[in-house]
């Protein structure tokens, strides 16, 4: 297993399993971070699902039953910053 490192203004998320089966966690390492949204997309850009994420705790976003294997993108917005980080479904 991977983690995958975001950080931004005031805000440090973490991105666990990558690769991914069943579900996508991502912690907030800040304890003065934001609320922050995080949206998952295959790689034409559609939209596959999206999940509001709280300050300062661990939020489970799980996958969608059916998702075919491959590669995504997980784009997290907090505040101003947007990153995008890819992710593998297994």
């Amino acid at each position: 297993m991977i983690s995958v490192e975001f950080k931004g203004k005031g805000n440090e998320w973490i991105l666990q399993p990558n690769p991914a089966q069943d579900y996508l966690e991502l912690v907030n390492t800040s304890t003065s971070g934001q609320a922050a949204r995080a949206c998952l997309y295959s790689l034409t850009g559609r939209e596959i699902k999206c999940q509001q994420l709280e300050s300062g705790l661990k939020t489970r976003m799980g996958l969608p039953a059916g998702l075919p294997k491959g590669v995504y993108l997980l784009r997290l917005e907090s505040g101003r910053d947007v990153v995008t980080k890819r992710v593998l479904v297994q």
